[in-house]
């Protein structure tokens, strides 16, 4: 998830437009506009993503961010639970432990009102 600076909206434009066929810069274009809460451009720029490579963790995370925020949260359920099967297989273990337990998180919250992520965590004794 890139960081949201000024022009990054161009930048990551000016890398789609130099090669359409990357699903990281749709991605990363998904991730621009979220940043920038244009959430239809986001929703287009992740499922674009999406069609070129189905497993990109980053952008089934991104469009459940984006449909939630943009208030159909039970349409990202699915994306969510896709982050959670695939974000082990992450090549950086630690992110992919992180990432499918914010999306576990969120899959919990829309469907029971809970972020639910104290099950399973180990506490330091007091």
């Amino acid at each position: 998830m890139p960081e949201v600076l000024p022009n990054t909206i161009e930048t990551y434009q000016a890398a789609v437009n130099s090669n359409p066929n990357s699903a990281e810069a749709y991605s990363n274009l998904g991730w621009g506009y979220y940043g920038q809460k244009k959430y239809d451009d986001a929703a287009k720029a992740f499922r674009q993503s999406l069609t070129l490579d189905r497993n990109l963790t980053d952008a089934h995370y991104g469009l459940g961010l984006t449909l939630k925020e943009s208030g159909a949260a039970q349409d990202a359920v699915p994306e969510f639970e896709t982050v959670v099967k695939l974000a082990p297989e992450d090549a950086n273990a630690v992110r992919g432990q992180m990432l499918a337990r914010l999306a576990r998180g969120h899959v919990n919250r829309i469907k029971n009102g809970d972020w639910g992520l104290d099950t399973g965590l180990v506490r330091a004794a007091s």
